[in-house]
């Protein structure tokens, strides 16, 4: 068994149980709660320990599982000082410069969130453009599937 808890976010549970089993790590799930106004509660279905690998997918709904990876990353920095994201599907990616003025270059201030989260580096799969990896300023890699 590896020093590694791997936690599985909602959109990529299944994805963070595969992980956790080629990796021999442990697994944690998310109990995710969806309030009336839309407001999402998440809470760790166990506690985690050694490295933690946060699996989460940026898809549809985007915002709503930003916000969810965002809540899961800063839980798990409560726990460890090292904290990886794997994500699946990158949103925000295609907004990673401005082609028009007063465009927002969202994808870098996407990246400042994970980091203040308390990421320690973050690996997305196949990411729309290789140019979005430069406004981490944390370890980013692109990997591919």
């Amino acid at each position: 068994m590896t020093d590694f808890t791997v936690i599985g976010g909602p959109s990529s549970e299944q994805l963070a149980k595969k992980i956790a089993s080629k990796l021999k790590s442990k697994f944690i799930g998310c109990e995710l709660r969806v309030f009336p106004d839309g407001e999402s509660k998440i809470t760790l279905k166990g506690k985690p320990s050694g490295k933690i690998l946060v699996v989460q997918s940026i898809y549809p709904p985007v915002d709503s599982n930003l916000l969810r990876c965002l809540a899961i990353i800063s839980q798990a920095r409560a726990f460890s000082s090292k904290v990886y994201l794997i994500i699946p599907y990158m949103g925000y990616a295609r907004q990673d410069r401005q082609f028009l003025p007063g465009e927002i270059i969202t994808m870098e201030l996407v990246a400042k969130m994970f980091k203040a989260a308390g990421a320690s580096k973050v690996f997305i799969v196949d990411i729309h453009s290789i140019t979005a990896l430069e406004h981490f300023a944390i370890p980013a890699k692109n990997i591919s599937a």
